[in-house]
Parts: structure tokens; C-alpha cells; sequence
């Protein structure tokens, strides 16, 4: 009747790393979404080694200073949805389920030139204030606070998993832009 055990504490942490599932709840891709946009800031983005697919930064790396015109930089906006969803499996996603998206400021190169700039950019403001919208591409990137507490219609897609994210991931596939 008196069982030493009945009083014993388990640490829900006293399980093996590999047993643990890493994977997050994805919303359906290829769906348009309502999102709130909840945070916007413009962070360095970090380097890549030259032909790698991670975000490893390479060893011989420098942290540059802000001023310096060599440092590229990115908007990072956290979304979040204005409905409960439901994710790929079908369990439910409370409102305010989160997406990070990221938008580049500058170029990256051959790869991403300033023309690629300019539509990010301009994808996201045209889904803020419409496609006819006046504001200047600059102002995003002087002034990323512009755009908060925004709701913005966007189509969500799913990335395949990469060496540097295993798992699958939601992306934004488009910025619908606001119908005036």
C-alpha cells in the first residue's frame, strides 16, 4: 500500500535529444493567409561561405561595422494570423500562429541583383498600402516600423528541408498586394 514510487518526480527533460521530434506545425502551402504584421526590424544578414547552402558564417569572417557599405542587410517581419488554421496534419493553429519573412535591402551579387531588391521591397509595400502606392522603396528600409500592426494577405508555401533546416518549413511564396 505504500509504494515509494507514487511520489517520484520525473524530469521531462530526462529523455535522449534523438527522441525528441524537431519538426513545427506548418500551415498548408499554397493557400493565401491574413497575417498581422506583429515586429519589424533590419538586421546584418549573415554571411555564406562562398558556394555553400548553410548560414555558417566562414572563418576568416570580419564583424563589419553598421556604416560600413560592404555589411548587407535584411528586413526580418514576424507575421502572424489573424484566424485559428489548421496545419498540414490537422491539429488546430490558435490565432497569432507565427511566420518569419525576410526581405533583402541590398544586393548579394551576380545572384541577387538591385532589381531583385526592388521588387522585395516593393512586393512588400504594395501588400501594405497597395499596388499603387506612392511610397518610396527607401522609406521601407529607413524606416522598417512603417509597416507594423499592418494586416497583409499573403500565399504561404512549404520549403523542403535543407542541410541547414532539416525539417520543412513555411515560406512566403507571394505578397498579394492590397486592393484599393
Amino acid at each position: 500500500m505504500n509504494d515509494p514510487n507514487i511520489y517520484k518526480i520525473t524530469d521531462p527533460l530526462d529523455c535522449a535529444a534523438g527522441d525528441v521530434d524537431t519538426s513545427y506545425p506548418l500551415l498548408p502551402g499554397g493557400k493565401t493567409y491574413t497575417f498581422n504584421i506583429a515586429e519589424v526590424e533590419k538586421n546584418a544578414a549573415t554571411p555564406k561561405a562562398e558556394g555553400e547552402d548553410s548560414k555558417e558564417i566562414p572563418e576568416d569572417n570580419i564583424v563589419l561595422p553598421d556604416d560600413d557599405p560592404r555589411k548587407k542587410w535584411n528586413l526580418k517581419i514576424r507575421l502572424e494570423t489573424t484566424t485559428e488554421q489548421r496545419s498540414v496534419s490537422g491539429e488546430p493553429l490558435d490565432a497569432g500562429f507565427p511566420l518569419t519573412a525576410h526581405v533583402a535591402l541590398d544586393t548579394r551579387g551576380k545572384d541577387y541583383p538591385i532589381a531583385k531588391v526592388k521588387k522585395g521591397i516593393a512586393q512588400v509595400l504594395q501588400a501594405v498600402f497597395g499596388a499603387k502606392t506612392e511610397v518610396p522603396l527607401s522609406t521601407l528600409r529607413n524606416n522598417p516600423e512603417l509597416i507594423k500592426d499592418h494586416v497583409v494577405e499573403c500565399k504561404v508555401k512549404i520549403s523542403k528541408p535543407t542541410a541547414a533546416y532539416p525539417n520543412p518549413s513555411n515560406n512566403i511564396g507571394a505578397w498579394i498586394p492590397l486592393k484599393s
